[in-house]
């Protein structure tokens, strides 16, 4: 189980994708539902529990959020030095880790 359902959030999340419903008056999605995502996706990488790789690993390598693939070496060891768009990178951002030195 994780946080996002333990709450009953909107999120929907399959072995193909990861789908976090818009907010109908922002147009973004639900703020409270995006942070606990990306908290899990950040304890579950700083634990080890995929291993090194992001969590997002499976759905960002094909593509599924965008026409092009974000994926890069950087999605092995160290996410936060990624400059793209994804999931992971909004929420080191959010929790300002972003571009901090991790010692794993």
């Amino acid at each position: 189980m994780t946080l996002v359902n333990a709450y009953g959030l909107p999120y929907i999340e399959t072995p193909e994708m990861t789908y976090l419903p818009n907010n109908n008056e922002t147009g973004h999605p639900y703020l409270e539902t995006a942070t606990l995502a990306g908290f899990e996706l950040i304890f579950r990488r700083l634990q080890k529990i995929d291993g090194d790789i992001c969590p997002m690993y499976r759905v960002c390598k094909d593509g599924r959020f965008s026409e092009e693939s974000n994926v890069d070496e950087l999605c092995g060891k160290e996410q936060w030095k990624k400059d793209c768009e994804c999931l992971m990178v909004r929420a080191l951002k959010y929790y300002k880790l972003k571009d901090k030195e991790f010692v794993l």
